[in-house]
Protein backbone atom coordinates (compact mmCIF):
# COMPACT_ATOMS: atom_id res chain seq x y z
CA UNK A 1 0.00 0.00 0.00
CA UNK A 2 1.79 3.38 -1.03
CA UNK A 3 1.28 6.01 0.94
CA UNK A 4 0.00 9.22 -0.84
CA UNK A 5 2.56 12.33 -0.56
CA UNK A 6 1.00 15.70 0.88
CA UNK A 7 -0.54 18.29 -1.47
CA UNK A 8 1.30 21.29 -2.95
CA UNK A 9 -0.48 23.94 -4.10
CA UNK A 10 -0.68 27.71 -4.47
CA UNK A 11 -3.14 29.90 -3.66
CA UNK A 12 -4.31 33.86 -3.98
CA UNK A 13 -6.51 36.41 -2.72
CA UNK A 14 -10.03 35.79 -3.58
CA UNK A 15 -11.72 37.85 -6.14
CA UNK A 16 -14.94 38.83 -3.91
CA UNK A 17 -11.65 40.49 -1.56
CA UNK A 18 -10.11 42.64 -4.07
CA UNK A 19 -13.99 43.73 -4.94
CA UNK A 20 -14.90 44.71 -1.88
CA UNK A 21 -11.66 46.32 -0.74
CA UNK A 22 -11.98 48.78 -3.76
CA UNK A 23 -15.36 49.66 -2.95
CA UNK A 24 -13.95 50.63 -0.01
CA UNK A 25 -11.41 52.79 -1.75
CA UNK A 26 -14.37 53.81 -3.95
CA UNK A 27 -16.04 55.28 -0.95
CA UNK A 28 -13.15 57.33 0.46
CA UNK A 29 -13.02 58.61 -2.93
CA UNK A 30 -16.35 60.12 -2.95
CA UNK A 31 -15.93 60.87 0.79
CA UNK A 32 -13.16 63.64 -1.02
CA UNK A 33 -15.03 64.31 -3.41
CA UNK A 34 -17.82 65.38 -1.12
CA UNK A 35 -15.26 67.45 0.32
CA UNK A 36 -13.66 68.73 -2.22
CA UNK A 37 -17.37 69.95 -3.94
CA UNK A 38 -18.78 71.59 -1.18
CA UNK A 39 -15.95 72.91 0.55
CA UNK A 40 -13.24 73.73 -1.59
CA UNK A 41 -14.74 74.87 -4.12
CA UNK A 42 -17.03 77.42 -2.97
CA UNK A 43 -13.29 79.24 -2.16
CA UNK A 44 -11.68 78.67 -5.24
CA UNK A 45 -14.96 80.22 -6.79
CA UNK A 46 -14.51 83.65 -4.48
CA UNK A 47 -10.27 83.49 -5.60
CA UNK A 48 -8.99 85.99 -8.27
CA UNK A 49 -8.48 82.89 -10.97
CA UNK A 50 -11.43 80.64 -10.59
CA UNK A 51 -11.20 78.92 -14.02
CA UNK A 52 -7.57 78.20 -13.68
CA UNK A 53 -7.77 77.61 -9.54
CA UNK A 54 -10.58 74.83 -10.41
CA UNK A 55 -9.03 73.33 -13.29
CA UNK A 56 -6.16 72.50 -10.76
CA UNK A 57 -7.85 71.40 -8.34
CA UNK A 58 -10.31 68.54 -9.96
CA UNK A 59 -6.59 67.76 -11.47
CA UNK A 60 -5.68 66.73 -8.14
CA UNK A 61 -8.62 65.21 -7.08
CA UNK A 62 -8.72 62.84 -10.07
CA UNK A 63 -4.74 62.01 -9.46
CA UNK A 64 -5.63 61.06 -5.62
CA UNK A 65 -8.69 59.17 -6.59
CA UNK A 66 -6.13 57.13 -9.39
CA UNK A 67 -3.64 56.88 -6.42
CA UNK A 68 -5.85 55.61 -4.07
CA UNK A 69 -8.07 53.15 -6.44
CA UNK A 70 -4.43 51.89 -7.70
CA UNK A 71 -2.71 51.47 -4.56
CA UNK A 72 -5.09 49.16 -3.20
CA UNK A 73 -5.69 47.11 -6.41
CA UNK A 74 -1.61 46.62 -6.37
CA UNK A 75 -1.13 46.01 -2.68
CA UNK A 76 -4.10 43.13 -2.43
CA UNK A 77 -3.31 41.65 -5.68
CA UNK A 78 0.76 41.83 -5.61
CA UNK A 79 0.66 38.41 -3.71
CA UNK A 80 0.65 34.48 -4.58
CA UNK A 81 1.24 31.78 -2.01
CA UNK A 82 2.91 28.63 -2.17
CA UNK A 83 2.12 25.71 -0.06
CA UNK A 84 5.01 22.54 -0.32
CA UNK A 85 6.00 19.70 1.76
CA UNK A 86 7.80 21.72 4.17
CA UNK A 87 7.31 25.13 3.91
CA UNK A 88 5.17 28.42 2.67
CA UNK A 89 6.74 30.68 0.05
CA UNK A 90 5.07 34.28 0.14
CA UNK A 91 5.86 35.37 -3.56
CA UNK A 92 5.41 39.18 -4.40
CA UNK A 93 4.20 39.19 -8.62
CA UNK A 94 6.31 42.49 -8.86
CA UNK A 95 9.39 41.49 -7.25
CA UNK A 96 9.55 37.49 -7.98
CA UNK A 97 12.75 36.49 -7.51
CA UNK A 98 12.33 37.43 -3.92
CA UNK A 99 10.40 34.92 -2.37
CA UNK A 100 9.45 35.10 1.78
CA UNK A 101 10.14 31.14 2.67
CA UNK A 102 8.41 30.34 6.42
CA UNK A 103 9.25 26.32 7.65
CA UNK A 104 6.14 24.82 9.34
CA UNK A 105 8.66 24.46 12.16
CA UNK A 106 9.09 28.07 12.53
CA UNK A 107 4.98 28.30 12.87
CA UNK A 108 4.02 28.59 16.24
CA UNK A 109 0.02 29.25 15.90
CA UNK A 110 -2.31 29.93 12.92
CA UNK A 111 -5.43 32.64 13.11
CA UNK A 112 -8.07 32.83 10.46
CA UNK A 113 -9.28 36.80 10.52
CA UNK A 114 -12.46 37.83 9.18
CA UNK A 115 -14.82 41.22 8.33
CA UNK A 116 -17.76 41.31 10.00
CA UNK A 117 -20.58 40.02 7.82
CA UNK A 118 -18.56 40.53 4.87
CA UNK A 119 -16.21 37.94 5.45
CA UNK A 120 -19.39 35.82 5.77
CA UNK A 121 -21.56 36.77 3.06
CA UNK A 122 -18.26 35.70 0.68
CA UNK A 123 -16.21 33.51 2.61
CA UNK A 124 -12.93 35.08 2.77
CA UNK A 125 -10.22 35.52 4.99
CA UNK A 126 -7.04 36.35 6.53
CA UNK A 127 -4.92 33.90 7.55
CA UNK A 128 -2.07 34.52 10.02
CA UNK A 129 0.93 32.51 10.75
CA UNK A 130 2.42 33.67 14.31
CA UNK A 131 5.74 32.44 15.64
CA UNK A 132 8.17 33.36 18.79
CA UNK A 133 11.38 35.58 18.30
CA UNK A 134 14.49 34.86 19.88
CA UNK A 135 13.50 36.58 23.10
CA UNK A 136 10.58 34.78 23.37
CA UNK A 137 8.21 37.59 21.81
CA UNK A 138 5.27 36.81 19.34
CA UNK A 139 5.75 37.86 15.63
CA UNK A 140 3.60 37.79 12.55
CA UNK A 141 5.41 35.33 10.22
CA UNK A 142 3.67 36.41 6.99
CA UNK A 143 -0.18 36.78 6.42
CA UNK A 144 -2.56 35.03 3.64
CA UNK A 145 -4.74 38.39 2.61
CA UNK A 146 -8.27 37.46 1.25
CA UNK A 147 -8.14 33.60 1.09
CA UNK A 148 -11.29 31.86 -0.79
CA UNK A 149 -12.35 29.58 1.99
CA UNK A 150 -9.84 30.46 5.14
CA UNK A 151 -11.28 27.20 7.76
CA UNK A 152 -10.28 24.67 5.04
CA UNK A 153 -6.52 25.90 5.16
CA UNK A 154 -6.42 26.36 8.32
CA UNK A 155 -7.51 22.99 8.65
CA UNK A 156 -4.90 22.17 6.04
CA UNK A 157 -2.29 23.45 7.79
CA UNK A 158 -2.94 22.08 11.01
CA UNK A 159 -2.10 19.22 10.21
CA UNK A 160 1.50 20.20 9.31
CA UNK A 161 1.63 22.94 12.60
CA UNK A 162 2.27 21.63 16.40
CA UNK A 163 0.84 24.93 18.10
CA UNK A 164 -0.25 24.40 21.80
CA UNK A 165 -3.92 25.42 21.40
CA UNK A 166 -4.38 22.99 18.70
CA UNK A 167 -7.61 21.36 19.58
CA UNK A 168 -9.04 24.48 21.06
CA UNK A 169 -8.73 26.64 18.14
CA UNK A 170 -9.97 23.85 15.40
CA UNK A 171 -13.12 23.29 18.12
CA UNK A 172 -13.41 27.97 18.05
CA UNK A 173 -13.07 27.93 14.12
CA UNK A 174 -15.78 25.18 13.63
CA UNK A 175 -18.36 26.44 15.83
Amino acid sequence: MSSKPTSRYSSIPSSAYLITFLVFSLLINLAILAVTYFGIIPLILKSNFPDRNSRIMWGIFVGIAFLIFAVTYIIINAHRYWIDHDYIQIINVYRPKKRKTIMFTEIKNIKVRKIPLISGWFDFGTVIFIGYTETGRRKILARFLGIKFPEEVYLELSKYINHEDKEESIKELLL
